[in-house]
């Protein structure tokens, strides 16, 4: 589950019976929600550290639910400075830690996305990217996305510092929202007033979901598409309600 605007439209509890992996803020859905995710990750090295108080009193009132993160957060705004994911958290049986590489380029696809148990995640350009190698690496072989709309707009609101973001001129990577105006999310307080970020950059998200689809299919593990409309047209679209009709 992204966490995509188009959750607005569909009828969410209908997956109450399914093993659903969500990430980021996706605790802002629960009070609309009669069920919760089965399994949670949160990778951005802004956004985790801006939101350890509330993904941590997540996972204590669901202890059932089970958190997994990066063992360290690189902090990209030049500082060199890497901080130590524990350090974040208080003890949880229901909090888990993996390592993480980079992409190699002499080793793409393969490198792009880890299939094998107890091996180094890719690290990835968007979370739900994450959730899918985890996914992968559990044993399932057909994943559904739904909330993942893949497409972003910043507000004029936002505040912007850090490095340029090549190809996107006078756009900045370190953001800071000033208000509840987001409209990249299911709800506009997602990343609402003092909110931290990273930009998006979609463009390497599809080419990361690409890469992942070359894996993926060469391992024989089916990935659909399943979110209400949005720009991510890697994997085959299909209709939530009818795939939740024969589960």
């Amino acid at each position: 589950m992204g966490n995509g605007p188009s959750l607005r439209e569909m009828e969410l509890n209908l997956f109450e019976a399914e093993v659903v992996f969500a990430s980021n803020a996706a605790y802002l859905l629960f009070p609309a929600i009669n069920w919760r995710p089965k399994y949670y990750s949160c990778v951005d090295t802004r956004v985790l550290p801006d939101s350890v108080v509330d993904i941590t009193a997540m996972l204590q009132e669901n202890p059932g639910m089970q958190g997994f993160f990066p063992e360290e957060l690189p902090q990209y705004d030049g500082s060199g400075k890497t901080i130590p994911t524990r350090s974040l958290f208080p003890p949880l049986e229901n909090i888990h830690f993996f390592k993480q590489r980079p992409m190699i380029k002499k080793q793409l696809p393969s490198s792009a996305f880890t299939i094998g148990a107890g091996a180094v995640l890719c690290s990835p350009k968007t979370v739900t990217i994450a959730l899918m190698q985890i996914a992968v690496i559990m044993g399932f072989s057909d994943i559904y996305l739904f909330g993942c709309d893949t497409s972003y707009t910043i507000p004029a609101s936002v505040l912007q510092s850090g490095r340029a973001v090549p190809g996107k001129p006078g756009e900045k990577l370190l953001l800071t929202s000033t208000q509840n105006d987001d409209p990249n999310h299911f709800t506009t307080s997602y990343f609402g007033a003092g909110k931290k970020w990273h930009h998006p950059k979609t463009d390497q998200m599809i080419r990361h979901y690409n890469l992942a689809k070359e894996v993926l299919d060469s391992a024989g593990v089916a990935v659909y598409n399943a979110t209400v409309g949005g720009s991510l047209d890697v994997f085959p679209r299909v209709d939530y309600r009818e795939i939740l009709k024969k589960c």
